[in-house]
């Protein structure tokens, strides 16, 4: 890309922002051109070059692409999941229930997911999440989904009351139709 914009996981939590471009195109700025409530203050700097300085020691890109690994390879062949999709610990689980249900359920088991779309569900785990954790976290996305399918395909039980047939005298149509009627709203209009 020409320009990467960054915030928010920079600091750490102390509020920076920053900015990437290539050389060509950041040539374009020039001192004034741009200005920022945070720049050039000396403790977000600070803050945002120690986090880089730990992101690089710990290798945190590929960190990131583990947990990508760890989740898909857990929830891919989970019956409901239907793609697991996504780059690093950005993650798209398409499911094959209403994603806005999964995501209430896993919320009261204690799962932080986020449904982006009726289908589907993001997950951006920690890069502080072990492989344990991520592990438990898969099962519980296993389990949610297993309870919300078991639920839509058990058939419901209803007593249906005893009958008699008698013989018909008249066809009734099993709906009816009537025209739509709309009301007008009253107005306040004074007549001479």
């Amino acid at each position: 890309p020409d320009v990467v914009t960054m915030a928010k996981a920079l600091g750490n939590g102390v509020p920076i922002g920053a900015c990437w471009a290539r050389d060509e195109v950041a040539a374009a700025f020039e001192p004034g051109d741009h200005a920022t409530t945070y720049g050039g203050q000396p403790l977000a700097a600070s803050a945002a070059r120690a986090v880089l300085e730990v992101m690089q020691a710990n290798d945190v890109p590929a960190r990131a692409l583990h947990i990508g690994e760890v989740v898909a390879d857990e929830l891919r062949d989970v019956p409901g999941v239907v793609d697991v999709r996504g780059m690093g610990a950005l993650i798209a689980v398409e499911v094959a229930v209403d994603a806005r249900d999964l995501y209430q359920l896993l919320l009261q088991r204690g799962v932080v997911a986020n449904a982006v779309t009726p289908t589907a569900l993001r997950l951006a785990p920690s890069l502080l999440i072990t492989d344990d954790e991520l592990r438990s976290g898969t099962a519980a996305i296993a389990a949610a989904l297993s309870a919300i399918l078991s639920e839509s395909t058990t058939p419901a039980t209803t007593t249906t009351p005893a009958t008699t047939t008698t013989p018909a005298t008249t066809a009734t149509p099993a709906t009816t139709t009537t025209p739509a009627t709309t009301a007008t709203p009253a107005t306040e209009e004074a007549t001479s």
